[in-house]
């Protein structure tokens, strides 16, 4: 039996004192139907996009209409660090200039060290994967053997409580080194030559 698969995306974003945004997730389409979404957090975000992937005017809605005000009452300063995977809608010069003017410091990461760097990848985003799968598999035993968007939105909001829990966003800030801050954590990882080996003698 051929199945498609229909990409969704969804952008998370974590804080260092342990608590997490509302998702904001993008689904494959033109429109969407208020019905799809009954049952959910009031809080939550909802896109489309011609393929499923963000895009430069999806992230600038995400800043404006959801990091802007989730942040803006937990500020402790007056400004805000936010660190950004490098994916080109966070690149743009309205995205930048909208930092600017909220007191917002965008850094990217380099490129290929998400491993590395990004408290999602280190921590989080293994535990939804494991949760979520567990949730489809409980759900294709039981029904059908495709997940369409409402079965993903019927699991992946048990999935996201398992994951994002006040400790584990902790515990993967600290895995990445980045709060407390701890560059050995991320440079005992690499296997970085800093000389130039110097080859065996050759044999007499």
């Amino acid at each position: 039996m051929g199945l498609t698969a229909t990409w969704v995306t969804t952008i998370e974003c974590l804080n260092a004192a342990g608590w997490a945004l509302p998702p904001c997730i993008i689904f494959k389409g033109k429109v969407f139907l208020e019905s799809w979404f009954e049952g959910l957090p009031g809080d939550w975000r909802f896109e489309v996009s011609p393929n499923g992937w963000t895009l430069d005017e999806i992230g600038l809605r995400w800043l404006q209409k959801l990091f802007i005000p989730a942040t803006s009452s937990r500020m402790k300063g007056v400004y805000r660090l936010l660190v950004l995977d490098g994916h080109g809608s966070h690149l743009t010069p309205k995205f930048d200039e909208i930092c600017v003017q909220n007191k917002i410091i965008p850094i990217c990461m380099p490129p290929h060290s998400s491993h590395l760097l990004q408290p999602l990848d280190i921590g989080c985003f293994a535990v939804v994967k494991r949760s979520y799968g567990r949730l489809v598999e409980m759900q294709m035993r039981t029904r059908i053997n495709h997940i369409d968007k409402h079965d993903f939105l019927e699991a992946y909001p048990s999935a996201r409580i398992e994951a994002f829990k006040s400790e584990t966003i902790k515990n993967s800030f600290s895995a990445a080194g980045l709060i407390p801050f701890s560059p050995d954590r991320v440079l005992s990882k690499l296997n970085i030559c800093l000389r130039t080996p110097t080859p065996p003698p050759k044999p007499g």
